[in-house]
């Protein structure tokens, strides 16, 4: 049953007394980015940026009453509006945000028909790797990924992909790219980071580049298209 497939953010649809109708995925409008100078066969090609897909779903929400029922809708519509992570029964994860959604239709006593269309990309399982020197991994998806890397460093400096972290005490540094944070134990160190922007991984075979470091822990989301 779909219902023991689907989940909304890790949490399944009948333990929000909710059951899935259906549901459908729009396909996504990719262009590509290039240039071609003049008196030249081949284009240059530009890192093109990942349009958003539309996911339509329609849920039946069932109640002992109308009041609850519709409190059940509202309380959906507050945890769509905010990111959201979304698992179908297609086997893909989508990380999105409420766009719109319809009135609820009522069936009957307790019983509500809503649709809820949101905007975001689609992802797999987080892929977890561990090295403990400079070392090739094959990144999986079809698109760039933000990645985070755990640090358990042996050195006062750490440095991996041309990231340095000043001042390391051999706690655990985390340079996250997924939700944009770097700590060491949980506390802030963005300042000891020489970092410029967050990391992300290409497809296809990488080279992970670390000193200073007796291992790192890679974890990612595969994008694909």
């Amino acid at each position: 049953m779909t219902d023991f497939i689907t989940k909304i953010n890790g949490v399944l649809l009948i333990d929000y007394d909710v059951a899935l109708l259906d549901y459908k995925t729009g396909a996504i409008n990719l262009s590509g980015n290039y240039f071609k100078a003049d008196k030249r066969l081949r284009p240059v090609i530009f890192n093109s940026e990942m349009p958003l897909r539309t996911i339509t779903i329609r849920l039946e929400i069932m109640d002992s009453s109308d009041e609850w029922a519709e409190a059940t809708g509202s309380k959906l519509t507050a945890i769509f509006s905010k990111e959201t992570e979304l698992t179908l029964p297609d086997g893909y994860y989508y990380r999105c945000v409420l766009d719109k959604t319809k009135e609820p239709v009522r069936i009957a006593k307790g019983i509500f028909v809503r649709e809820f269309s949101l905007v975001g990309y689609r992802h797999g399982k987080m892929i977890t790797e561990t090295i403990t020197e400079t070392s090739d991994i094959k990144v999986q998806g079809n698109y760039k990924t933000e990645v985070r890397y755990t640090i358990t460093p042996s050195s006062a400096i750490v440095t991996i992909n041309g990231i340095t972290i000043n001042e390391a005490t051999g706690e655990i540094i985390v340079i996250d790219g997924v939700d944009c944070l770097v700590t060491e134990n949980g506390i802030n160190k963005f300042a000891d980071c020489d970092m410029t922007e967050f990391p992300c991984l290409e497809t296809g075979t990488q080279t992970i580049q670390i000193s200073g470091a007796s291992s790192v822990k890679i974890e990612y989301y595969p994008i694909y298209y």
